[in-house]
């Protein structure tokens, strides 16, 4: 049989059986140009306006740095020559970075007394249990 008796056959065609003609080639993908890309959420957008970088002059040093920083700056600077709207902020930023006394108050645990007792009976009675051991 030549080539061209090969193509003139007729297959079935059917559930599973497409025609060969409109079959993939050896190597060539379904989906050539790829899966699209995605449409991107705000969370997406908002980090990438943020770290996006911007050139400034810094005592005479040009340098690159985010606009979160650059932002930053800009309020402590304001917080600085007295604005009290950003030295609010500032403060309100700073707390919320370190923790405030109060937090760090809260997040101890303080044992009470009933607690305090039952843990020195706990442990007079295991140092009971233990064998001395002088050699």
């Amino acid at each position: 049989m030549s080539d061209q008796d090969k193509d003139d056959q007729i297959l079935p065609v059917g559930y599973k059986k497409p025609p060969t003609k409109t079959q993939f080639k050896p190597g060539q993908s379904g989906n050539p140009k790829g899966r699209p890309p995605l449409a991107k959420n705000l969370s997406t957008i908002v980090r990438e306006a943020i770290n996006e970088l911007v050139v400034i002059n810094e005592n005479g040093c040009r340098r690159k740095i985010s606009k979160l920083e650059v932002s930053l700056k800009q309020l402590v600077n304001k917080a600085a020559s007295g604005d009290h709207k950003s030295i609010q902020q500032v403060i309100t930023l700073s707390q919320m970075l370190d923790g405030s006394d109060q937090e760090k108050k809260s997040t101890e645990f303080v044992l009470k007394e009933p607690d305090n007792i039952v843990i020195k009976t706990v442990l007079a009675r295991l140092r009971k249990n233990i064998p001395n051991r002088k050699k």
